[in-house]
């Protein structure tokens, strides 16, 4: 079974435990999240994977190499703010955002 397949099979799962709101507001991840906020989903087969990522999916259909947050709120599920990326993508999000230990470089030029 894929990961696209394992997550659409525990999508239920994975629903009673985010708090839903409006469309526009962030939806939140009540189950385990890491020290850094991020929610943890386990999949049947015992693979874990970020909450936003799992939403991403279950909206999608697919997982891009990165699931980044517009609202950066790490719990958030909302599909609506949540767009795929690169790791370059994320990287330049952490600068531009303060999240960064260096934020005199944003991927290989300084800022």
């Amino acid at each position: 079974m894929n990961v696209i397949d394992l997550v659409r099979d525990g999508e239920q799962r994975f629903w009673e435990k985010v708090e839903r709101r409006d469309p526009g507001t962030c939806w939140t991840y009540t189950a385990y999240c890491t020290p850094d906020g991020y929610g943890r989903f386990t999949l049947r087969n015992g693979n874990k994977l970020a909450a936003h990522q799992i939403a991403f999916v279950l909206a999608n259909g697919y997982l891009p190499e990165v699931v980044r947050h517009t609202c950066d709120n790490p719990p958030c599920c909302n599909s609506n703010h949540l767009i795929p990326g690169t790791h370059d993508d994320n990287m330049r999000d952490m600068v531009i955002r303060g999240r960064s230990a260096s934020r005199s470089l944003v991927i290989g030029r300084a800022i």
